[in-house]
């Protein structure tokens, strides 16, 4: 109730953001022309995104905006003048300007340090709270992994001329798990825990039917498996075996990459068949906006509609902040038991 009442009256103070340049406030050449604020958070599927549309034509004084280095480092904070979040920092990986007779705008941007090199490494006798302990701390970043994932064993793992985010997000499949690079942590967590960018447990954010701008509600059945098949490499053998999870009646998914181990190949199969036994319900909404919603976080919809009311997973927020206004456009989803 007192968060309610909190988040109440930071929205009585006007939009606001904040953004740094390499660390430096950013000076009065952009924040006196900016155009409008996009940021897209997914929930470790996609990677994370920030766009800046800029009004580039000359001043008065003919001064202009120059075309800015790709990797500048961007800090966004978005939200109210009472409240401002977080939204994380991004590196600037493409910029274009286009001009016409009325002027010129110039757009940027960004993402997330884990999306710019490309990495060739072997990961051997290694477990996953070490890989991504040694990915953050190349990144400039602190490693948070829930405790059931952290002293999961690697025997070996190969990461191919990819990003680190590539990487971490196909090894995140395999034990039904997400990755997000968030403020200064990255996060590798089971799915569905809805935590903060230290880790901690969030409750869901209450959401009002004086919150919706606009929504809409789908029910997908998906191809329900029996069981999953998933093969491995038996290097005392020298062959291929398989591990089934699940019960052999009924339709059958079989993985099409091989795993390391035995172990391998069973953490993923159990994530798959987990995957397929279910209905789920998708929700998208627009709403006022809101810088407390973030990816893999929940939403708690009160007194909209039957079927929509109640806990909801975020898959994807985008926040869009113009001189417009502030708005936060969600992808949300359940599922409920076949």
């Amino acid at each position: 109730m007192l968060e309610s009442l909190k988040r109440k009256a930071h929205r009585l103070s006007a939009p606001a953001y904040k953004l740094t340049v390499d660390g430096a406030p950013a000076g009065k050449l952009i924040t006196g022309r900016l155009i409008s604020i996009s940021v897209v958070i997914n929930d470790g599927e996609a990677s994370d995104q920030l766009s800046l549309t800029i009004d580039a034509k000359p001043t008065i004084q003919g001064k202009v905006i120059e075309l800015p280095d790709t990797r500048v480092k961007l800090t966004l904070w978005l939200g109210y003048e009472l409240r401002l979040v977080k939204m994380g920092i991004f590196y600037v990986n493409a910029a274009s300007i286009n001009g016409s007779s009325s002027g010129q705008i110039l757009t940027l941007t960004a993402v997330p340090s884990l999306m710019i090199n490309e990495i060739c490494q072997t990961w051997a006798n290694k477990t996953i709270g070490e890989i991504v302990a040694e990915i953050a701390e190349r990144n400039n970043l602190k490693a948070v992994v829930s405790t059931e994932l952290k002293t999961q064993k690697i025997n070996s793992i190969l990461q191919l001329y990819e990003s680190d985010m590539n990487f971490l997000t196909n090894l995140a499949s395999d034990y039904d798990a997400i990755v997000k690079p968030t403020s200064d942590n990255l996060l590798f967590l089971t799915k569905g825990l809805a935590k903060s960018a230290s880790g901690l447990p969030l409750p869901p954010v209450k959401v009002k039917v004086h919150d919706v701008i606009q929504w809409d509600f789908n029910q997908t059945t998906q191809q329900s498996y029996s069981s999953v098949v998933a093969l491995y490499w038996n290097y005392i053998k020298g062959e291929h075996e398989q591990v089934l999870v699940g019960v052999k009646t009924g339709d059958q998914l079989t993985l099409a990459a091989p795993y390391n181990n035995e172990e391998e190949a069973t953490k993923a199969a159990e994530a798959n068949l987990k995957k397929h036994k279910s209905l789920k319900y998708s929700l998208n909404l627009t709403l006022i906006g809101d810088p407390e919603l973030m990816a893999e976080g929940k939403i708690d919809i009160d007194n909209l509609y039957k079927k929509v009311n109640g806990i909801w997973i975020i898959e994807s927020v985008t926040h869009n902040f113009s001189t417009s206004g502030y708005q936060s456009s969600v992808k949300a989803y359940r599922f409920s038991k076949i």
